[in-house]
Parts: structure tokens; C-alpha cells; sequence
């Protein structure tokens, strides 16, 4: 559904239990909506206390340098999303992963 094996998902949440700062990571966009191409990124919203573009940058760094994972990041501090819009279709439409 997702468009990521059972491998894939748990690479990613072995990357994501490295940081204790993060207590939550949600999957949306056309992944999360079952739209996705084979070529389309991972959106993640990451929540927890005290994540920081240090936190994030060191995320998203594991991410797409240390998996073998085939595809491109995108990751969002989703307590410092300013654009309700996005915020509201991740409430709506995201996935706990």
C-alpha cells in the first residue's frame, strides 16, 4: 500500500529509534493517499520534544546516506509546519509508521 516493504519500513524505523528525540514519525503525501509512482519521495513528519534542524539534519542525513534505501526524503519538523493546509492533510491523511 505504501509502496514500501516490510524491509523497507523497518530500515526506517531503525534509523528513527537512533534519536530519542523522536517520539512519532507519520508518512503522508501521495505514499500515505496510495497515489504514489515508483519514482515518488517519502514525505515523513517527525514529532517529538525538543527536535531541532540539528535533529533533523542528522535524520535526514542516516536517511539518504547510511540505508540502502532507493529513494528521496523528505522530512518535516511537524511541530514547526506553519502551513495549516499541510498540517491538517497530515492529521487527516497521515500514517503512524
Amino acid at each position: 500500500m505504501l509502496g514500501l516493504s516490510e524491509t523497507e519500513l523497518s530500515t526506517l524505523r531503525e534509523v528513527f529509534a537512533k534519536f530519542d528525540a523522536i517520539e512519532e514519525v507519520i508518512l503522508f503525501g501521495s505514499r500515505a493517499r496510495g497515489t504514489h509512482k515508483k519514482a515518488s519521495d517519502v514525505d515523513l513528519a517527525i514529532k517529538g520534544k525538543n527536535i531541532d534542524l540539528n535533529t533533523l539534519s542528522k535524520l535526514k542525513y542516516k536517511l539518504d546516506e547510511e540505508t540502502n534505501l532507493p529513494y528521496f526524503f523528505d522530512v518535516v519538523i511537524y511541530d514547526k509546519i506553519s502551513d495549516d493546509a499541510l498540517r491538517k492533510s497530515i492529521d487527516e491523511g497521515g500514517i503512524k509508521i
